[in-house]
């Protein structure tokens, strides 16, 4: 049973308005110094608690900081530890009982470029042309950091240790300016040895007038022509080598020459996009006053590729789960399982190629009787090397050459990138089995470019 509804009660045909408020109503005299008292009390609770957002965000900072630190620590502990650079032989056939002492023959140091994932495999992948003359081929493994002492230190020790008479470096991306500064290094022990030499053998022929000052230092250096007979300048196979009948240490190893995979000569060599991605990395790393650990590397390495795993700018960003999962192994694979590949031991590499001063390295390669030869490898379509800018290294090695007496040769990689000898290591080898300076042609003409002739 439905119940009866009452009909609706009737409305005034209009509604009463309002009566107008006054306009002084709110805007007194007083009301307008009641404001003013309370915003100034609001601004005097203001200055007296001035510190208080400052101080959240420094407790924020040094918390990352603190994070930043801790990463450090743990990682350099558990993730990188920091053994140092060392140089591990890669040779097909290791030597056994005295010969790991000294060997006589020639030696190879291989050295890698930029956050490589290992030590060993630019050596490996070249192994059948380096080791093809019996010699002992060395790669050097990078700790969690660089520096160019300890390199210079080790290097000696393992020259002592293995006494070659003649060495071979091969530097793959910023790993040749390394070995560009090794090789210095050597050729200006080899010729102050040489020097030496000369002098004592000078003042052993002069006899009764050996303490007269005949000739100055200068005059005491082989020329190019001669001055020290082949076999003065051929270093002793003998670890009890003597001169002139007092006993001393073998002379440092001859360098032959100094093969460079698309390496760059200086900072501006580096393209924009791969220099402003590390210059950000240093200075970020910098301002925070520590390098942080591997969870800190996986961040930055995930967002470094954003673009592989999302689209969009915020706040409509799109994340895709699988691929963001695919970039997270994959740099935990690449850049964290790997010993040693640290964001210092990164910073470190960039650093290298800021401070590498190729004039000096060539005017010191190229200097006494036995000027140092170098071979350039890098691929045939300069655009093809994304990291540095070939076409550019080829033209200041050229000049470089002229400048200084070394002989520089370019060798174009068919299907090459920047540093390939991994991928396509048919042309490396075939240029490392061809003795310098009959570099044969691999591919078209236009592959190979001599760059200057220098002194031979």
């Amino acid at each position: 049973m439905s119940l009866p509804l009452s009909p609706p009660p009737s409305l005034p045909a209009s509604l009463p308005l309002a009566p107008p408020v006054p306009v002084a109503e709110y805007d007194s005299p007083t009301d307008r110094a009641a404001r003013r008292r309370e915003r100034a009390v609001g601004r005097t609770l203001s200055r007296s608690r001035w510190w208080w957002w400052p101080m959240i965000v420094a407790l924020v900072l040094m918390g990352m900081w603190g994070v930043l630190r801790a990463d450090q620590f743990l990682s350099g502990v558990l993730v990188w530890p920091r053994q140092g650079a060392r140089f591990v032989e890669v040779s097909a056939s290791l030597p056994t009982g005295s010969a790991m002492e000294a060997t006589g023959g020639p030696m190879t140091v291989v050295i890698s470029g930029l956050n490589t994932k290992s030590g060993t495999a630019v050596a490996t992948a070249l192994l059948p042309a380096l080791s093809a003359d019996g010699g002992r081929v060395f790669s050097l493994v990078y700790g969690s950091g660089i520096a160019d002492e300890d390199l210079v230190t080790k290097y000696d020790a393992l020259v002592a240790t293995v006494r070659p008479d003649e060495v071979t470096f091969f530097g793959s991306s910023m790993g040749g300016d390394i070995a560009l500064n090794l090789a210095a290094h050597a050729h200006k022990l080899r010729q102050q040895q040489l020097d030496a030499r000369a002098a004592e053998r000078l003042r052993a022929s002069a006899g009764p007038f050996a303490d007269a000052p005949v000739l100055d230092g200068a005059a005491l250096r082989a020329p190019a022509t001669g001055g020290v007979s082949p076999g003065d300048a051929a270093p002793s196979t003998d670890p009890s080598a003597t001169t002139q009948g007092t006993a001393g240490p073998a002379p440092a190893p001859r360098v032959s020459t100094v093969y460079l995979d698309c390496s760059p000569l200086a900072a501006d060599d580096v393209r924009d996009r791969s220099r402003t991605s590390a210059d950000i990395l240093t200075t970020l790393t910098e301002a925070a006053g520590t390098d942080g650990g591997a969870a800190t590397r996986v961040v930055v390495e995930v967002m470094a590729q954003r673009r592989q795993w999302s689209s969009g700018l915020l706040p409509a960003v799109s994340v895709r789960g699988d691929d963001l999962l695919f970039k997270y192994r994959q740099v935990m694979r690449e850049k964290i399982s790997s010993p040693g590949i640290s964001t210092a031991l990164v910073k470190d590499q960039y650093g290298v190629i800021r401070r590498m001063d190729a004039e000096a390295r060539f005017a010191e390669l190229g200097a006494g009787a036995e000027p140092v030869r170098i071979v350039y490898f890098r691929p045939v379509v300069a655009a093809a090397d994304t990291v540095v800018a070939v076409e550019r290294v080829t033209r200041e090695l050229g000049r470089l050459a002229a400048a200084h007496g070394v002989e520089v040769r370019a060798v174009g990689v068919p299907d090459g990138h920047h540093a390939s000898a991994q991928t396509v290591p048919q042309a490396y080898l075939a240029a490392l089995a061809t003795p310098f300076p009959g570099v044969e042609l691999i591919g078209e003409p236009t592959q190979v470019t001599v760059l200057a002739a220098g002194r031979r």
